[in-house]
């Protein structure tokens, strides 16, 4: 990422884990009481090629190691801290269950106030729920200077998501990737099979240049990494590149 200077701790460690190439680390959040669900939460996530980090001790289940009730709140606190530094490790996080406590509360604020992503299973029980911008999307059509107007949601300046109407899908993996991803000049960068794939597509290249400025000016920025941009997308995300409108080898 040449025109950004990576200031903070967290800063370097985002650039670090894409220099790595590693995939998109989720810390799970929530009560104890939602153990479970956290476990198929995982499985989940894990099968989707995601890492996942997670409460490792329920302590409303009695166990020798936190028998003691001294050592029970000890080892609380030492949790706590634990998780905040999951958190710290994490991409985006998951909050599980329809129930929101003080502990879980603070962690949402936590990681929100780092600039992570956070979901919900259930996410009406959100204490400080994010709307997104809304707009409309001019979406450009190959072959003709027309355009098609669709509902979008902007979640970085220059970006929008929005759903491909079904009479433009192709077979196959337009049909199974109907959510894009979009420049604001009409073009569709990436495909992806669900809303949140699409948004998480937009989180990991919002930072690689000014996507407000033209698709011209970014063609043509030396600065600009055509394959960082494609590997943030193809290797961290469920995304379809279905456009080579940011290549400058191949201008749209």
């Amino acid at each position: 990422m040449p025109h950004q200077s990576l200031h903070t701790p967290e800063q370097q460690l985002v650039a670090a884990k894409r220099g790595l190439g590693l995939p998109v680390v989720v810390a799970i959040c929530g009560s104890t009481r939602f153990m479970e669900q956290m476990v198929e939460a995982d499985l989940e996530e894990t099968a989707a090629k995601r890492i996942v980090v997670k409460p490792g001790c329920d302590l409303k289940k009695p166990h020798l190691l936190w028998a003691d009730p001294d050592r029970a709140e000890r080892l609380k606190e030492d949790l706590d801290e634990l998780h905040r530094a999951k958190i710290r490790l994490a991409d985006e996080v998951l909050v599980v269950g329809d129930y929101i406590g003080d502990s879980t509360r603070s962690e949402i604020r936590y990681a929100r106030a780092l600039g992570l992503w956070v979901r919900f299973t259930h996410p009406e029980v959100d204490p400080d729920p994010v709307t997104l911008p809304e707009s409309t999307y001019e979406l450009r059509t190959v072959g003709s200077t027309a355009t098609i107007p669709l509902p979008s949601v902007v979640p970085a300046p220059g970006l929008h998501v929005y759903e491909l109407p079904e009479h433009l899908r192709e077979e196959g993996d337009g049909v199974a990737n109907p959510w894009r991803l979009g420049h604001h000049s009409g073009l569709a960068l990436a495909a992806f099979p669900c809303k949140e794939d699409a948004l998480r597509g937009t989180r990991e290249i919002a930072d690689l240049t000014d996507w407000t400025r033209s698709a011209e000016d970014i063609r043509t920025d030396p600065s600009f990494d055509v394959e960082d941009y494609a590997d943030s997308l193809t290797g961290r995300t469920n995304a379809l590149l279905v456009s080579a409108s940011m290549d400058r080898r191949e201008p749209a």
